[in-house]
């Protein structure tokens, strides 16, 4: 709402959007709260607060804008494609997002029967997180700690995944082994929306639904489903960012501009910042 969109631009997308603005923004929240060295107890209460701020805000407002909803820009379709899609193609297109989004829910919750142990998940973002909560910030404890192989590889990799990471130990109330893979799984869930909004804005519901189907199965979503990788952040960035352009083109509305930013500081912040170099 606050950058001029509602549930009636997309009601499938806004729940990608959403969720991409709000992680953002929790990112930026715990970064500062470790930059003045809080506790994950303090940085617990501080997000809890926020948030109660932010949905007291939110609920009443209403944003005044000249800003009005351009209808969906969809091909060219028979009369007969039209039936089909006011009718059986708009229900096959909602079994379609149900079956898949359940479908990776439950490979998600037999995923997490495993905690985090191996691999890059492990060794690169939730040991940088563990870093990160253990030295209550960026300071020489954490400076000595992220500088060790042992500890943390590839010290010089981005922060975001680690942040909201720390984000997750600061609602458990402590470090976990397999909670701080949630937000990451939860980008994929968030992907297939937007992307889910896309293909029905471009396609009749029948096409979009099987393009949807065939894409949102794909083994390598599938895989990164069950992950706390990077790749589907990174995905989930640029899909934001080019599905909004692609709507500022086609409706010249200015609240588009701004969803993509969104998406690309999601991309830009999974590039570039380095905590290392900035504890130092």
């Amino acid at each position: 709402q606050a950058i001029g969109l509602r549930a009636r631009d997309d009601r499938w997308a806004l729940l990608g959007w959403a969720w991409g603005a709000g992680a953002l923004v929790v990112g930026f929240l715990v970064f500062g709260l470790l930059w003045a060295q809080a506790s994950l107890a303090i940085t617990r209460w501080i997000i809890m607060a926020v948030a109660m701020g932010s949905v007291a805000a939110i609920l009443p407002f209403k944003r005044r804008s000249a800003d009005r909803p351009a209808p969906p820009v969809n091909a060219p379709r028979s009369s007969a494609i039209a039936r089909l899609d006011r009718t059986l193609g708009g229900a096959l297109l909602l079994a379609v997002i149900l079956f898949t989004q359940t479908a990776h829910l439950e490979h998600m919750l037999k995923a997490n029967e495993t905690a985090i142990h191996v691999s890059d998940e492990a060794n690169i973002w939730a040991s940088k997180a563990k870093t990160l909560a253990y030295a209550s910030g960026f300071n020489e404890t954490f400076r000595r700690d992220a500088t060790k192989p042992i500890w943390v590889q590839h010290k010089d990799y981005p922060l975001l995944k680690p942040l909201l990471q720390v984000w997750t130990f600061a609602c458990a109330g402590r470090m976990t082994p397999v909670d701080n893979r949630w937000p990451m799984q939860a980008f994929v869930l968030a992907l297939t929306f937007i992307w889910a909004g896309a293909v029905r804005r471009r396609l009749a519901a029948p096409f979009a639904a099987i393009l949807l189907f065939v894409s949102a199965t794909g083994h390598q979503l599938w895989f990164l489903g069950s992950t706390a990788y990077a790749d589907h952040l990174v995905a989930f960035g640029f899909a934001l960012a080019f599905d909004a352009w692609l709507r500022w083109r086609e409706t010249g509305r200015r609240a588009w501009w701004r969803l993509a930013i969104i998406g690309v500081a999601i991309m830009v912040w999974m590039g570039t910042m380095t905590e290392v170099e900035a504890a130092q």
